[in-house]
Formats: structure tokens, sequence, C-alpha cells
């Protein structure tokens, strides 16, 4: 029933935004009472968490295998962008909650949720930097935090290309600067 909630919710919340959203339309939506959208998940500001939540646990499905054994960094951190392009690609509504989070969502437990994927490219840089390919200079964790920036603002505009009077080509351009950028951006320069 949860799920059934969330489902439609996340349907209204992508067509209408966060303020077009409330319990009771959910409820109607839903077809169940609004007590049992209470119950089961909460007043509007838990039903958009829930929502951002559930984002953050597909955005794992779709990235976790980037960090496999037996990849080097570079590779790692090439999966994690291919990871993060598919996750916003084939499930937007998920993407776009987590890279332009309604304003009662964007919290200090959705930013807690959130840190785990960057701590986890962080530690790829930074393995990056112990195998001599990424720039030892580079602070791992700021370079994490410019990198997801970058990805969240490129698939962002990807997905809202009216919006921002984009054509596909300059979405595909965008997205092989960024892989640019990791395969040269983050080399570590031989000095001397």
């Amino acid at each position: 029933m949860r799920d059934a909630i969330l489902n439609v919710a996340q349907a209204m919340l992508v067509e209408g935004g966060a303020s077009g959203l409330s319990c009771e339309q959910v409820a109607a939506a839903a077809d169940v009472s609004i007590q049992t959208v209470y119950n089961r998940v909460g007043r509007k500001d838990d039903l958009l968490m829930a929502l951002a939540e559930r984002a953050v646990e597909e955005s794992h499905r779709y990235m976790d295998s980037a960090y496999a054994q037996g990849r080097s960094a570079r590779q790692q951190m090439e999966a994690a962008l291919d990871g993060y392009i598919r996750f916003a690609f084939e499930r937007p509504e998920a993407f776009l909650i987590l890279a332009q989070p309604p304003q009662p969502v964007a919290s200090p437990r959705l930013a807690e949720l959130l840190n785990g994927q960057c701590g986890r490219l962080a530690a790829a840089i930074q393995a990056g930097q112990a195998e001599g390919e990424v720039d030892p200079e580079l602070d791992p964790r700021g370079c994490a935090t410019a990198l997801w920036a970058l990805w969240n603002g490129i698939l962002t505009a990807a997905l809202q290309q009216k919006r921002y009077g984009l054509e596909q080509a300059e979405i595909d351009q965008a997205l092989t600067i960024t892989k640019l950028i990791i395969d040269r951006g983050l080399t570590a320069w031989r000095r001397g």
C-alpha cells in the first residue's frame, strides 16, 4: 500500500511540482482514505522525504556496481558517471527529486543520504591518487563535490532541454566533455 501511495505521489510531483502536491489529492488519486496516507507515509513533508529516500535507494541500484572490486579508480569513476547517466535517463522523476529537491526535502537528512554517494566517489579519487592516476594535489572530497555538481547540472539540463533551450547535440557534447574531465582533467601530471 505504501509503495502504491508513493507511486501516485511521485507521478503527481513530476506533473505539478511540490506546491501542487497534497495528501488529500494523493489519497483521492490512490483511491484510499486520507487516514491511510497519514498512517502509511505521513504528512506532505513525510511524503516528499519518503520519495527522496526511495530515489536515493534507486540511485544506489544504478551505481553500486561502479565500485566493484577489481576495477581501477579511473574505471570506478567512469562507471559511476555511466550509472548516474543511466539513472537520470531511465528514472528521471527520481533523479530530479535528488538533483532539485523540493524545499521540505532539501534538509540535512537528505544531505546525509546523498553524502554516501559523494563519499564513494571521493574514495575512488583518493585511490586514483594512490595509484598515481589522479593528481595528488586535488582534494578528493572537493573534487567529488565538484563532479557531482557538474553531473547534476548537465543531467538536469538534459532532462529539461526545452526549459534550457538546448539542442540534443549540445547535451551530447556536454556529456562527452564530462567524461573527458574524468579521463584527462584528474590525471596526475608527470612533472619534471
